[in-house]
């Protein structure tokens, strides 16, 4: 029975005996909404350590990752940037590339290197787009500072009593200021009353939740799909009739099924023929999805995180040779914090799922727990606890990379689904 989830044609990225972890980190505004992503990379060898990182690696990993791995394609319709260490910057080593969507981020306390402010002048000039650390912006002249992108702040590292000269100056020029590595939702309170206006780290990876906040009337829906998820004996008729309840889903579903994301070879007439094509567990996956797209006030980012977490822990089953049919629903059910707004742990309790699918999400238990860990840490960064048995560091890599390809497609489509 055909999947739209298998993981078909996943290109390897080795780069010699080591693999390159490649992640995207995303920028938001006040409004919480995505302004663009930052391209961050680490080289790791087949133990997944992850080795200091040096100008020579990240020369190979900008020609071989972004130029063989297509990485532009990560972005999907938003902006990036990239982290340039000093060799670049310097003359050293050359930019292979100008992509009109990347800003090169210039790597904190290069501005002793000989050449650096005429070089920079010349990426302006040549129509780079650039940025800099806010411990560097005092430096710099008034010529190159007027014309920086962004200033970018490492909240963990920086003393803001003796770097507030340099946040006055970004003002002065109406320079956007991000805070990088934040933690809570306090801090972006705090940093937001200072004068920063974009924002990334862990605190949005985290649930704001809302107290006394009541379980949403879409939540219902969801809470139907799953008691035919975990039911042994469910046949396609009682799928079809839940389904077809909501007239809403059954229209979207139906709709989203004959796009190009899913990628049928002959369009569905109806729900009983999606369902004999494509298997119910798959039908009853894509209408927990759509149903918690449907949420009130629910940040799309959310919603991403939910079907990333997803779709890697689906590819990562099956080419770890530990298959199972419910590593789809254990990642998308692992954010539903995220979406509701409230304690994951009350969620799942008021959700018909078997106690082996919450053991994975709340304690990491069994192999989807094992799995759902190392995409959650792989999400954040923590790339030297990303550790799935059986799979390299270049297969995880590669389902990151076509995880985040598949499901910027799949948004697309779910949003264009309310036209």
């Amino acid at each position: 029975m055909p999947s739209v989830f298998s993981p078909n044609n996943i290109t390897r990225y080795d780069h010699g005996h080591k693999g390159i972890f490649v992640a995207r980190q995303a920028v938001y505004g006040c409004d919480r909404e995505v302004l663009f992503y930052r391209l961050l990379h680490r080289e790791s060898d087949q133990d997944m350590s992850i080795s200091q990182s040096s100008d020579r690696a990240s020369s190979d990993v900008m020609i071989h990752s972004f130029m063989d791995m297509d990485i532009i394609s990560l972005l999907g319709d938003k902006d990036g940037s990239i982290i340039l260490t000093p060799n670049f910057v310097n003359g050293k080593l050359s930019i292979p590339w100008r992509e009109p969507r990347i800003v090169l981020e210039l790597e904190a306390g290069i501005f002793h290197e000989k050449n650096v402010y005429n070089n920079i002048a010349g990426m302006l000039s040549g129509e780079y787009r650039v940025a800099v650390n806010l411990q560097d912006m005092m430096k710099l002249p008034e010529g190159i500072a007027r014309s920086l992108s962004y200033v970018r702040m490492d909240s963990q590292l920086t003393d803001m009593v003796t770097l507030g000269p340099a946040v006055e100056r970004c003002k002065e020029y109406s320079i956007p200021l991000l805070a990088d590595k934040i933690e809570s939702h306090d801090e972006v309170q705090e940093y937001q009353r200072q004068g920063f206006s974009w924002f990334s780290g862990y605190a949005f990876a985290k649930p704001k939740v809302i107290s006394g906040r009541t379980v949403p009337a879409n939540l219902a829906s969801v809470m139907d799909i799953a008691k035919l998820y975990n039911a042994q004996d469910t046949n396609i008729t009682e799928v079809e009739a839940l389904v077809k309840k909501d007239v809403g889903l059954s229209y979207k579903l139906t709709k989203y099924l004959n796009s190009s994301v899913v990628g049928l070879n002959n369009k569905v007439g109806s729900l009983s023929q999606a369902i004999q094509y494509l298997g119910i567990k798959v039908i009853l996956d894509w209408a927990i999805l759509l149903s918690l797209s449907e949420i009130e006030d629910v940040n799309s980012e959310s919603i991403m995180c939910s079907l990333m977490r997803a779709k890697m822990c689906e590819m990562a089953a099956a080419r770890s040779a530990k298959s199972s049919e419910v590593s789809f629903t254990v990642g998308m059910f692992s954010a539903l914090d995220l979406i509701l707004g409230m304690p994951l742990a009350e969620i799942l309790e008021k959700l018909p799922i078997s106690n082996d699918v919450k053991d994975a999400i709340l304690h990491f238990k069994g192999p989807e727990g094992v799995i759902l860990k190392s995409v959650i840490n792989y999400e954040r960064c923590h790339w030297n606890r990303v550790d799935i048995p059986g799979l390299k560091s270049a297969d995880i890599a590669a389902i990151y990379i076509e995880a985040v390809t598949w499901c910027d497609e799949v948004m697309k489509n779910v949003v264009s689904l309310d036209g």
